[in-house]
């Protein structure tokens, strides 16, 4: 027992006023409880011993028999101690641990006030505290036979926050201690190694449904690095804190990345771990395109690539014309004779098109360059918004000097635009979600409420959550934010037919509801109609209250589309759009065209592509520098590392550059574009590819 005060004659000081041991420790609890870089948590003591504990701690003389019991047996006081006498907070920063009883007093209230700090910090913690009493302890009263004595006891008010009501408190317990278990399992059976390379695989967009996950990975991540620095003590303490802060997502374990984490930390197996994954959360609907690289497989790839004397090879640059020879060139603009200056402007006053070209020839491609190429001075190439995904750059290396990696004989190669048409298509592209249907919507948001996409078909059947997948093969892949929030920062949703086939004549409404409005933040939402290449994106710039809807009703003849949005929608983009520096619906200049690299000379690798350079156009996009495709036989060993290392090496373009970029095609793709040749005279072609 710690020392007591005496006075000089060696006696216990005189009996000190209780009231400033109360008002002490009311105001620490209150301290506790109102920090919120505290968790408060119950430990598990016996409340009738804590009491008898806290009796038997004062000196004996000074808690005589007072009538019936000692002076400071008191059934107010003891209420306190049963209810709040084993709480402690626990700092979330350092895992320090305080008590109600820290607290400075006088005389030997000190004493007792350390006995009992040092007894409920050293007990284990039993659980978070909550409680469904609003009030612990009685405020002061006067002795029912002797007015003139006030006793004081000890009293406090429970925060609001920290009250349930009787028919919750057993319920909410027990989630915290469920939370708390399993939270403690998954860090236990989930190493870090295997946490950290699924990781990987998600930035790097390698896993199907991975963004919506992202966050919980990361902060498994976190919490797993923070839990295996600790001591065993501090452990337990983190465990409370960390899973009161986390909540159902501390989880991890139970959830279907959860398995992923487990299977992979058990087996080490990464593909068939992401294989047993991607069946659980997707089934026969998913097909994984992107390659599932670990660290092993990216420190054989650094390897081989430095035994080949490729490491310069991989850094990329947009190329420029004097990266292309004038035998690889089939027209260029500066070779021809100059127009005259005044037939220029007249032309750009022309440049915009009108909603129908008048006099326009359909020829074969074939016969565009055999016959009228050779006689043309200037080619202009109209840009519709259909097009975007033929948008293409050239790409050189940097190093020009470097080995080269290409089948063909020289180092230039060509990316697509395809990757990253816009914001929207790149979210639901990272997301795990199919951007390449025939026929696709998709909504876009930016908070964590619960909006939900649908499309009710011509035949009246409605394709939503309940119903992901159509009986004519419509199918909903993404849903945000559903039971609980998956993101919070940009959410989506996407719905898409593959083939024209599954689509059937009449109209096609597309459904906007707000299901769960959780947060106070704006709702507005981006929808976006994508009809066989061709891009309408809508705004709606208002918040949806709780379960209203909205819709866009798209009507298909079986050929093409027209859209009736509904009110408060507005138009984002179709046509008209600045696209790579280049406006769709109007006329752009060919500054050059040529075949594709591996077409050039001799070459005659893969299929040829016919690029449309134009002029003033240049990437506003990060661009790849290669493709497997492209590559050598040699580095076939390595193509799933090489995949990743020709995402994360991406083109960064620049404003200035003056690039080899325009539109091109693929002979093995049907496509038609129409050109504006001038020569003798100016004529008008619908190029059939």
């Amino acid at each position: 027992m710690i020392p007591l005060p005496t006075n000089k004659s060696g006696n216990y000081m005189d009996r000190l006023e209780f009231k400033d041991f109360s008002t002490a420790v009311e105001e620490q609890f209150n301290k506790m409880a109102s920090d919120h870089n505290m968790t408060l948590v119950r430990v598990a003591v016996d409340n009738d011993k804590l009491y008898e504990l806290y009796l038997n701690s004062y000196p004996s003389d000074v808690n005589k028999l007072f009538r019936e019991r000692r002076s400071y047996d008191c059934n107010c006081c003891r209420n306190f101690i049963r209810r709040l006498g084993g709480v402690i907070a626990i700092n979330n920063s350092n895992l320090s641990v305080t008590s109600v009883w820290d607290v400075t007093v006088p005389g030997y209230f000190q004493g007792v006030a350390d006995i009992l700090a040092e007894f409920v910090k050293t007990s284990r913690i039993d659980n978070l505290y909550e409680t469904s009493e609003n009030i612990a302890g009685s405020i002061a009263n006067f002795d029912n036979y002797d007015a003139s004595i006030k006793w004081n006891h000890f009293y406090t008010k429970v925060p609001q926050r920290l009250v349930k009501t009787n028919d919750s408190i057993g319920s909410a317990l027990g989630e915290h201690i469920a939370n708390k278990e399993v939270f403690a399992s998954s860090l236990k059976v989930i190493s870090l190694d295997s946490a950290n390379t699924i990781l990987e695989l998600i930035t790097q967009n390698s896993l199907y449904r991975g963004a919506e996950n992202k966050k919980d990975v990361q902060s498994f991540v976190k919490s797993k690095k923070k839990y295996d620095s600790l001591t065993p003590e501090d452990q337990l303490k983190f465990l409370w804190t960390e899973s009161k802060k986390l909540g159902m997502s501390g989880r991890i374990k139970n959830t279907a990345i959860g398995t992923l984490l487990v299977d992979y930390t058990e087996s080490g197996d990464i593909e068939k771990s992401v294989a047993s994954y991607e069946n659980k959360v997707s089934g026969t609907n998913y097909k994984r395109t992107t390659s599932l690289v670990t660290p092993a497989m990216v420190k054989q790839a650094q390897e081989k690539l430095q035994s080949l004397g490729y490491i310069d090879s991989l850094e990329r640059r947009l190329a420029t014309k004097n990266d292309v020879s004038v035998n690889d060139v089939l027209f260029t603009s500066v070779h021809q004779k100059a127009m005259n200056v005044f037939d220029d402007i007249i032309d750009d006053t022309k440049r915009k098109v009108t909603k129908e070209l008048k006099d326009v020839e359909s020829i074969s491609v074939d016969h565009f360059l055999k016959n009228v190429l050779p006689n043309a001075q200037k080619v202009e190439v109209l840009f519709e918004s259909r097009l975007k995904s033929n948008l293409m750059a050239i790409t050189a290396p940097v190093h020009a000097t470097s080995n080269n990696m290409m089948k063909w004989t020289n180092q230039l190669a060509w990316s697509y635009n395809g990757d990253t048409t816009d914001a929207i298509k790149e979210r639901v592209k990272k997301a795990g979600g199919n951007v390449d249907g025939y026929f696709r919507a998709s909504l876009s948001w930016h908070n964590s409420d619960d909006l939900d996409l649908a499309i009710i078909d011509p035949r009246n059947e409605r394709i939503y959550f309940g119903n992901k997948r159509s009986t004519k093969g419509g199918q909903l892949d993404i849903d945000a934010n559903g039971g609980r929030v998956t993101d919070e920062q940009n959410p989506v949703e996407n719905i898409y037919y593959t083939d024209k086939k599954m689509l059937e004549i009449g109209t096609y409404e597309i459904k906007v509801n707000n299901f769960n409005r959780r947060s106070s933040s704006s709702n507005e939402h981006e929808l976006q109609i994508e009809f066989n290449g061709q891009l309408h994106t809508y705004a709606y710039p208002t918040t949806l209250r709780n379960s209203q809807n909205v819709s866009i009703k798209v009507h298909y003849d079986g050929t093409n589309i027209t859209i009736d949005p509904s009110s408060g929608y507005s138009t984002v983009a179709s046509s008209g759009e600045d696209v790579w520096n280049i406006k769709s619906g109007e006329f752009h200049p060919v500054t050059m065209m040529i075949n594709s690299p591996n077409h050039w000379n001799e070459n005659k690798v893969g299929n040829k592509h016919l690029f449309f350079l134009l002029d003033k156009c240049n990437p506003t996009e990060d661009i790849r520098g290669f493709y497997n495709e492209y590559l050598k036989p040699e580095l076939n060993d390595i193509r799933k590392t090489i995949e990743v290392l020709g995402s994360r090496t991406k083109i960064v373009p620049s404003d200035n550059t003056d690039s080899l970029s325009g539109i091109g095609f693929s002979d093995t793709v049907r496509n038609d574009v129409t050109v504006r040749v001038s020569g003798k005279t100016v004529r008008t072609f619908k190029v059939l590819m």
